[in-house]
């Protein structure tokens, strides 16, 4: 198993009422595995992918990686980890506005490993179809552009599993089918994909779907 999560629990305090943003969640993850996460906003979709980055602490339970407790790791360790073995693409527009688009894409490498990655870079930019922007700066790309430019940037280090936090919600059904095909065509290739999305549409290319309520994880139709 690739990912699973034990009785893993976020709470949180309003107004003096304490409530569960992710409650006693259960989830297993196999290599290969396409899961898309869809859910109300509010229901603790993002809660849950920021504690499965290491992003946020949990409350309670687990989250094991391939058989590892990221929950007992040191912020170094779980920065180097989001640089290695998992890549975790945010909501929004995540690029460095002072960093071209190749150096955007080379970024989490330089972060823990010195040697040229731009070849490797550049190939990446070709398989996302915007080769041609290597020298371009975010602030002229449009939204499809930029998200391409993130996954490439995700994929940089080789990860065995990518988690995307709404990666089409500001895109164009055009841009949103494209960034879809993408996501498909690297799954094909081997990659573990978790994708959280308020589309109420699961993409094609998902093998399971997972919907978040109140902070329960239970299974789609």
């Amino acid at each position: 198993m690739l990912l699973e999560t034990k009785g893993l629990t976020k709470i949180y305090e309003r107004r003096g009422e304490r409530f569960f943003a992710a409650d006693s969640v259960d989830l297993r993850v196999a290599c290969d595995d396409f899961v898309c996460i869809t859910g109300s906003s509010g229901s603790g979709k993002s809660t849950l992918l920021n504690m499965l980055t290491g992003l946020l602490k949990a409350d309670g339970g687990e989250i094991l990686l391939e058989g590892e407790d990221i929950c007992r790791l040191s912020d170094t360790a779980l920065a180097h980890l989001r640089n290695s073995r998992l890549s975790y693409i945010p909501q929004g527009n995540s690029l460095l506005q002072n960093f071209s688009v190749l150096d955007n894409v080379c970024l989490p490498w330089y972060l823990t490993r010195r040697d040229d990655v731009k070849s490797r870079a550049r190939e990446l930019l070709g398989k996302v179809g915007i080769a041609h922007l290597e020298h371009e700066s975010p602030r002229n790309l449009s939204g499809g552009e930029s998200r391409r430019v993130a996954i490439a940037r995700s994929l940089i280090v080789g990860p065995a599993l990518l988690i995307a936090d709404e990666p089409t919600g500001d895109l164009d059904p055009v841009n949103t089918d494209e960034v879809l095909r993408l996501f498909a065509e690297f799954h094909a290739q081997g990659l573990t994909v978790i994708l959280v999305s308020h589309e109420r549409q699961v993409p094609l290319c998902a093998n399971r779907h997972l919907v978040m309520v109140n902070g329960r994880l239970v299974e789609g139709t």
